[in-house]
Order: C-alpha cells, then sequence, then structure tokens
C-alpha cells in the first residue's frame, strides 16, 4: 500500500494519543486480535521501527546510559561469537552488554564488561528472558549466533526470541556477516551522536515518507475506538 494511502485510510476519528506507557503493546494486541487490516499491518510496524530508531537516538544523545546490546549464541556457534566479540571488542565496549552467563563469562575473558546480571541458557529460559526484556524496551539490538545446521530442543523459544525481535522492531542479525555490519552501523550512530552539539539534527539511519510521520497516533485512535466498541459489545450481550 503506498504511503499515503496508508496515512489517507486511518486519518478518520484521530483522538487524544494514550499514554507513552502501553501504546506499543496495546497497538501490537489490536494485530493480534485481527483489528488492524492485513494491508496496514506492514505500516503498522514500520511506525514501531520509527519508534524505536527515535528512542535508540534519544538513549544515546540525551542520556549517560549506553544502549544494551544482546549477545547469544548457540553451543556449535560460540566459538564464532567469540571471534566476533575479540574482532570488535574495541566497538563493543562502548555498549551495555548482556547474554546467558556463558556469553558474559566469555566477554570478561576478553577484557569486556557485560551487565552483572546475566540470564539463563536458553533452554533453561534464557530466550524468554530476552524476549521479555525486548520487550519492556530494554534491548535495543540483538546478536544471535543461531546454528542453522543442528536441531534444537528448545526451537520454540529460539522462534519466540527471533519473533519479538521483529515484532519490537529492534535491529537483529543472526550471523557474522550482518552482526559485523550491524554493530559498525551502531556504533557509526553512536559516535556521530556523542561528538554532535546537543540539539543538532542528525540523518535517520532508517527512511520513511514523510505523510506517515502521524501513523502512530491514527493507529492509536482507531486501536481505541475498536476496544470501546469490543467493550460497548461485550456490555450489550451481557444486559
Amino acid at each position: 500500500m503506498p504511503a499515503e494511502d496508508c496515512h489517507t485510510n486511518m486519518t478518520s476519528g484521530v483522538s487524544s494519543l494514550l499514554p507513552k506507557c502501553g501504546r506499543l503493546s496495546m497497538r501490537l494486541s489490536a494485530v493480534v486480535e485481527n483489528e488492524v487490516s492485513p494491508s496496514d499491518r506492514a505500516c503498522l510496524l514500520l511506525d514501531i521501527a520509527r519508534e524505536q530508531e527515535t528512542e535508540f537516538e534519544e538513549l544515546v544523545h540525551g542520556s549517560n546510559e549506553r544502549p544494551l546490546l544482546a549477545l547469544v549464541a548457540h553451543d556449535n556457534m560460540k566459538p564464532l561469537m567469540a571471534t566476533f566479540a575479540k574482532s570488535y571488542q574495541e566497538q563493543l565496549a562502548d555498549f551495555r552488554l548482556t547474554g546467558t552467563e556463558t556469553t558474559c563469562s566469555m566477554l570478561r575473558s576478553i577484557g569486556l564488561t557485560p551487565e552483572d546480571q546475566s540470564v539463563p541458557s536458553g533452554p533453561l529460559g534464557g530466550d524468554q528472558v530476552l524476549g521479555g526484556m525486548i520487550a519492556n524496551g530494554d534491548i535495543k539490538a540483538l546478536f544471535f549466533f543461531r546454528d542453522p545446521l543442528s536441531a534444537h530442543v528448545h526451537i520454540a523459544d529460539i522462534e519466540a526470541l527471533s519473533r519479538m525481535s521483529d515484532v519490537y522492531q529492534i535491529y537483529f542479525s543472526t550471523n557474522y556477516r550482518s552482526a559485523a555490519a550491524m554493530l559498525e552501523k551502531l556504533h557509526e550512530k553512536l559516535c556521530d551522536r556523542l561528538a554532535q552539539p546537543s540539539g543538532r539534527a542528525q540523518r535517520a539511519s532508517i527512511v520513511v515518507p514523510e505523510q506517515m510521520a502521524d501513523l502512530a497516533n491514527v493507529i492509536q485512535s482507531a486501536y481505541k475506538q475498536t476496544r470501546q466498541a469490543a467493550v460497548k459489545a461485550a456490555l450489550e450481550k451481557n444486559a
């Protein structure tokens, strides 16, 4: 759907904004409950990507706290992740880092300083813990060195973690080359933001049409209307 059509089809009945807390999960709930048409779902995810990018920029530019990156690897891919961490140690050192206990131990062994609180291994719930951190907005990028040639007993958790990365539109890579490209981009963005005077505009790393600037507002309005209609229908049914 063209951007202008996406914008036009959802602009009726725009009301006051929802509180910032919970807006994202509420809009995603509308997708799950089929309250957003298939043609509008791509627009919704693009809008979420815009919000994540804005939050990343605000975190980099307006806070002393650096963005949190998560590193995960299946057993056969741990040597590859270790090679990646050693090769990009200088760039990784400029971010906050987290991962499983095994990953955090590896990071410490090469001189990096991950967060004190690590997560369990994948089969013991680590993927679910990371998914929760993504949903809470804590993790801004996930480096997942997946083993594509082995079976995994916790495949459902792996798929759920990947889905959370897509649902919340965070930076997400699954192999060495994409991880390297993603980290270089994030580090370049971090350095550029820190080097510029406060308040100076920066070019975003994702580009979307100007017509979609207020897409979040109209999607939130449509969601609120559908929820009100659902509540009214339930009350009438039980009257």
